[in-house]
């Protein structure tokens, strides 16, 4: 998780009525760095119908320990603080976008959000709508 993610904004994403999918990420994890990339291309097949948020376990251990993360990479798929599915260790990004779509709203489908604006303009102070 990036530093200017307040406490406050995270929480509210996780308990909110988006699916939010969660990645556990440690600076010195190969496999981690394998996934990154798949982690941003998935989360840009899902924009707006999935919110993508990286977790730093040596950053954020409280939040890792709280989802009872055990090794990186984890990914966790949450809506409304509970979990819905667990990743663990190198995925396929097909393999991935098979497991989400599921979860994801058809795009264009209006789904109560807690806020119009997305996760990343709130964490970076922009009024841009997306």
């Amino acid at each position: 998780m990036k530093k200017d993610y307040s406490d406050e904004l995270f929480w509210e994403q996780v308990a909110s009525d988006s699916p939010t999918l969660l990645a556990f990420w440690s600076h010195n994890c190969p496999p981690c760095q394998v996934m990154a990339p798949v982690f941003e291309r998935a989360g840009k097949h899902f924009r707006d119908r999935i919110e993508f948020v990286a977790v730093n376990t040596y950053d954020r251990p409280d939040i890792a320990g709280r989802f009872g993360v055990k090794s990186t990479p984890t990914l966790i798929l949450v809506r409304r603080s509970k979990a819905l599915r667990h990743f663990y260790g190198l995925i396929r990004e097909s393999v991935l976008r098979q497991h989400l779509e599921p979860y994801a709203p058809a795009a264009g489908e209006d789904r109560p959000r807690p806020e119009k604006r997305s996760l990343r303009a709130r964490l970076l102070g922009s009024d841009r709508v997306e």
